[in-house]
């Protein structure tokens, strides 16, 4: 179980999915929030929320694809760093003709390397803080083809092996590793797409699970959970 004293690193802070994690952390758990994100405007908005609520938020501005500056990172004093939910990432629409070598690589180094990146900077912190947890935002395209995005499922199959094999790495150091993957959910990718954004995936119980996870008990770890929109009926794209 984690402690609400620990802290909660969120990537991707600043809209969609990590902004309503954060909000919803800085309401129901009041841990201490280090919040990070690219653009400055948008992350000092979602700070300011968070703290609004009582709870001590701090944020940073960084580019995670950046290794120079990841490992420049400084966290705020006093600090301590047991949860980081990895949620930053981009998506692209391109069919597989229209998709180029470059689209495979920009999709790969938002959506995989950014999460290594984050977990490699702050994995000692959060097994020093230990009981720890790692949670991956991954998709319902880590784990089927996607015929409109096929560099999107490409990062994401790449993020469920990654967070596999670091499940797999850490088991019996009391941090925990959970790859959420998501069906279609509310957020910025979904500007200009023709479906009711009521029929999405609301964020905020994207992040009930996760504060779900940081309730059990080290003897117990989800590894993988499927999140599909309840309007859609069976599992598909997204």
């Amino acid at each position: 179980m984690i402690s609400h004293e620990a802290g909660i690193i969120i990537t991707g802070a600043s809209r969609g999915i990590g902004s309503a994690m954060a909000q919803y952390f800085a309401k129901v758990r009041k841990n201490p929030l280090l919040l990070i994100g690219r653009n400055t405007d948008r992350l000092a908005d979602v700070a300011a929320k968070c703290r609004d609520t009582g709870c001590a938020t701090h944020m940073i501005t960084v580019d995670l694809t950046d290794e120079h500056e990841v490992n420049r990172l400084q966290l705020p004093k006093g600090f301590k760093p047991a949860v980081l939910i990895n949620n930053a990432g981009v998506y692209i629409q391109k069919n597989l003709k229209s998709t180029s070598i470059q689209d495979y690589t920009g999709q790969f180094n938002s959506n995989v390397l950014t999460a290594v990146a984050a977990t490699d900077r702050f994995l000692p912190l959060i097994i020093d803080n230990s009981p720890g947890l790692i949670v991956n935002i991954c998709s319902v395209a880590s784990l089927v083809g996607i015929e409109r995005s096929p560099a999107y499922a490409v990062s994401k199959h790449g993020l469920l092996g990654y967070t596999r094999s670091l499940r797999v790495t850490l088991a019996g150091q009391d941090v925990a590793v959970t790859a959420i993957n998501l069906g279609a959910t509310a957020s910025g990718s979904w500007d200009g797409d023709d479906r009711e954004i009521e029929t999405l995936i609301d964020p905020m119980d994207v992040a009930r699970i996760a504060d779900m996870l940081m309730n059990l008990s080290v003897r117990a770890v989800v590894e993988e959970i499927l999140i599909s929109p309840a309007a859609f009926g069976q599992s598909r794209e997204n």
